[in-house]
């Protein structure tokens, strides 16, 4: 095991917390497929339905050990991209249970080609990065002329602990990414929440999710 920063060592935590890890899921509770079935919706809110994966190399920045690109059917390349990526596969074997590619980098310096990925998911993670502006721009750097970037991102929501410092709204966001062209974003607002927003926003107390930015831009 390889040494850790606090900010990972708490990820890892979290990860190790999930009881789903120690136990013998069936097929329909995979969590595997779960998060597949969570980043296919993501495609489809971000109005993704037209759009094929047959024969294609998608990466996943900050991917977890989830393993959601090992049920992408038909495609030619799966990458996931973690600075924990090392760990994942010695604490739940990764290597061994998915047909993912799994490498160890931070989203500032991602060791992938220029403009190689036809897709790439970022989901729950870019509001983890300690540089969002220069992670922005490698997303942009690795898709390839056309290539989709899908995104979820927490907005609205303060920065709270070492492992997410930044406070994001939408038009952070988009300015962001402002160098590829937006196709599709839609807010998914805490629904739990909507009726104290007010009152705990007062109090100065924000809820984990508070909204969710979920969309697509092309190159």
């Amino acid at each position: 095991m390889i040494n850790l920063s606090e900010k990972e060592k708490i990820e890892l935590d979290w990860w190790k917390s999930q009881s789903f890890y120690g136990k013998n899921c069936n097929e329909k509770g995979n969590p595997s497929i779960r998060a597949y079935e969570k980043y296919r919706n993501i495609v489809l809110l971000a109005g993704g339905d037209k759009y094929s994966f047959d024969g294609k190399t998608i990466i996943d920045l900050g991917c977890g050990p989830m393993g959601a690109l090992h049920f992408f059917p038909n495609t030619s390349i799966k990458i996931g991209i973690d600075n924990l990526a090392f760990n994942y596969n010695q604490v739940f074997e990764v290597k061994k249970k998915q047909h993912v590619e799994y490498v160890a980098a931070d989203g500032e310096f991602l060791p992938i080609s220029d403009e190689c990925a036809d897709y790439v998911f970022c989901i729950n993670a870019f509001d983890h990065v300690d540089e969002p502006n220069t992670v922005a721009n490698e997303l942009e750097r690795i898709l390839k002329p056309k290539g989709i970037l899908f995104l979820q991102v927490e907005i609205n929501k303060r920065a709270t602990t070492i492992n997410e410092p930044h406070l994001f709204s939408t038009e952070i966001i988009l300015n962001l990414f402002q160098n590829l062209s937006l196709i599709r974003h839609k807010i998914i607002p805490n629904q739990k929440m909507q009726f104290f927003r007010k009152i705990f926003r007062l109090s100065g107390f924000y809820p984990r999710y508070n909204d969710l930015f979920i969309g697509s831009f092309k190159k």
